[in-house]
């Protein structure tokens, strides 16, 4: 795993960041490092395959899940963070571990800010002869404009998720999310549940969890100085409502044992916007074994 600070310099410009969900608000410090948010997320994706996924081949795997935060992933749990990188300020989601039951999870994001983008897609990736989404691709990202939807499924044998960035000043982004038997693709690939959702946040000791419900939207804040109160608000005190629409997404199968990838790391990392659609389409070779490892 990559290796991350405390967060000190979290509030820097006077700015603070809130999660809040019904009544409840938590202020939660992002995790920082000196390296780059698709390092420390480290999606390991066959090089053979082509797509703008923020992916790495270092020539093993595990491939199809996020390898850079690994000791921070929870067993059928949603995990969330803020990471404050050399290039900026990203949002980071893992859903579930390598072994875990698998799932499904639709998240609608309202309110994304002018140059933000999914850096990372966790799963998306191209048939280099057709250009298309590989047949064992089954996520859909619809990430165009302001507002954007995901629909992630996946196995026993990786994970699934992404980053979006950077958030550059303040910003109210809100999710608004499907799990299980209320998302896309439920069923349709994969079994399991998620039975979890938690928002990490650096702390003193290392880091911090605070629990999320499944089935109700959460907003994401930047808190400036003069704003207060759950952070509706931003630097310019208008109001930030929640809008939302869909969009699309991909999924896996059994990993390529085949193909050999990959990076190592030691400590916990919490550090693109395609707006491409994808059909479903049906099990390739490659991912055979991706059944059984996502």
């Amino acid at each position: 795993m990559g290796t991350i600070t405390d967060g000190a310099g979290a509030t820097s410009g006077g700015r603070s960041y809130r999660v809040v969900q019904g009544d409840e608000s938590v202020d939660i410090t992002p995790f920082s490092g000196d390296e780059p948010v698709e390092k420390l997320y480290d999606l390991r994706i066959p090089s053979k395959y082509e797509g703008d996924n923020g992916a790495t081949d270092p020539g093993t795997g595990p491939y199809f899940q996020s390898v850079g935060t690994q000791d921070l992933q929870r067993e059928s749990t949603t995990i969330c963070f803020l990471y404050d990188g050399p290039n900026g300020l990203s949002f980071v989601v893992v859903h579930d571990t390598n072994g875990g039951d698998g799932g499904a999870a639709t998240w609608t994001v309202e309110s994304v800010p002018e140059g933000a983008k999914w850096r990372v897609k966790d799963d998306l990736y191209l048939d280099p002869e057709t250009g298309e989404p590989a047949a064992t691709n089954y996520d859909k990202w619809n990430v165009s404009g302001t507002t954007h939807e995901i629909d992630w499924t996946w196995g026993s044998g990786g994970t699934d998720g992404g980053v979006l960035g950077y958030f550059d000043g303040t910003f109210a982004i809100t999710i608004h999310p499907a799990y299980n038997a209320e998302a896309t693709l439920y069923g349709k690939y994969y079994e399991g549940d998620v039975t979890a959702w938690e928002v990490l946040s650096a702390s003193d000791s290392g880091l911090e969890r605070e629990s999320l419900s499944l089935d109700e939207p959460v907003k994401l804040v930047c808190v400036s100085p003069d704003a207060g109160g759950d952070g509706d608000e931003t630097e310019s005190g208008d109001d930030e409502g929640d809008e939302g629409e869909s969009g699309d997404g991909d999924d896996h199968d059994e990993k390529d044992p085949d193909d050999d990838d990959g990076d190592d790391h030691d400590e916990k990392d919490p550090d693109d916007d395609d707006g491409e659609d994808h059909d479903e389409k049906g099990e390739d070779q490659d991912h055979d074994e991706k059944d059984d490892e996502k």
